[in-house]
């Protein structure tokens, strides 16, 4: 999975990712995830991550519980990501950052271009606010 540079440089400061030596820079200027982290990425427990960090938008902050890593199947297997995407679809949703089914199904196929996409769609939700 290859995410652009600014999209990396985002989740490092987010602390969604940490180990920067598990991470390849291109000829193109994108960064390359090892398998491990790209797993984690395709089966959500990652995006968890995330969401905390987006708990600041949301509508209601006292009633908006994100989700705990610990909530989440962390196995990448076909069942472990519709359960994940599942949970995660629902929170991204009440934040107002919007997954539409289409894009949700090419996630937990293991479409690393639509998950990059919606690492995309995030960032530029959170740069808005």
């Amino acid at each position: 999975m290859e995410l652009e540079n600014e999209i990396f440089r985002w989740l490092k400061f987010s602390n969604v990712l940490q180990d920067s030596n598990k991470f390849r820079i291109l000829a193109n200027g994108k960064v390359r995830l090892d398998e491990v982290t790209r797993k984690q990425f395709l089966n959500g427990t990652k995006f968890a991550s995330i969401l905390t960090n987006m708990s600041l938008f949301a509508k209601n902050p006292k009633t908006f519980i994100p989700l705990q890593g610990n909530s989440l199947i962390p196995q990448n297997t076909p069942a472990a990501r519709v359960y994940n995407w599942n949970l995660l679809k629902d929170s991204f949703n009440d934040l107002g950052c919007k997954i539409d089914q289409g894009d949700l199904d090419l996630i937990i196929a293991g479409e690393n271009d639509q998950t990059c996409k919606f690492l995309s769609n995030i960032f530029e939700f959170i740069k808005e606010k």
